[in-house]
């Protein structure tokens, strides 16, 4: 059976609109291209029901997503919620790798996705406290942090492991940090702090967490 790939794009705020489209634009064709077709549910479509129906879909290899998180939830339209700790049926989540764009999933969901006694996912990608760059409301910045978290996305779609896309992923935020504070203008070193802050919180397998098996791919 050929891996797909779903998304639960939140679209519903000016800071969902700005991820999601960042998403949608440099993200989602670079796995179409790799073989990986893209569902994607957005607006209303992001929703519990259409997302853990999507979810269950044996073909899903990769279960990605923009949102609002909770420390317990990853929300959707209108931040309602669409996965939730201690409710993760594993048919949703069972041998999939997660990779969810928004804040604070890290702490409890991720590590419930993937536990081999609740969601039993392969491995799992997010934050644990708040994703943020300097303006919701201004995208101008919004490439350069989304490029950063999309190594994770870029290095699965080639075939690369868990793992090694977490190790990839740090060295990209790394490099874009040391470019930034190499600039040396006030503004540059804001965006170096806020990007260091993001990393910081980053969560993935390295085989000595919670989050997974570091040999877990999608292809």
């Amino acid at each position: 059976m050929a891996a797909t790939v779903l998304a639960v794009d939140s679209t519903w705020d000016d800071a969902t609109q700005i991820a999601s489209q960042y998403r949608r634009t440099f993200v989602y064709p670079v796995l179409d291209q790799s073989g990986l077709p893209v569902t994607e549910l957005k607006d209303a479509d992001a929703n519990a029901q259409e997302a853990q129906q999507g979810a269950s879909n044996p073909s899903v290899r990769y279960l990605t997503g923009v949102s609002h998180g909770k420390s317990d939830t990853f929300t959707g339209d209108q931040d309602c919620s669409v996965f939730t700790t201690g409710s993760i049926d594993p048919t949703w989540t069972r041998g999939k790798v997660i990779h969810f764009l928004a804040c604070n999933t890290a702490l409890f969901l991720g590590p419930n996705m993937v536990d081999p006694n609740a969601g039993a996912a392969a491995a799992f990608f997010g934050y644990k406290g708040l994703f943020t760059w300097p303006s919701d409301q201004n995208s101008q910045y919004a490439a350069m942090f989304f490029d950063c978290d999309a190594e994770i996305d870029r290095c699965l779609a080639s075939g690369t492991n868990a793992g090694t896309a977490l190790t990839n992923c740090i060295a990209k935020y790394t490099q874009t940090i040391s470019n930034l504070k190499q600039a040396g203008d006030p503004l540059s070193l804001r965006l170096a702090a806020t990007l260091q802050a993001n990393l910081n919180l980053l969560c993935g397998p390295n085989g000595t967490n919670g989050f997974g098996d570091p040999q877990a791919t999608i292809k």
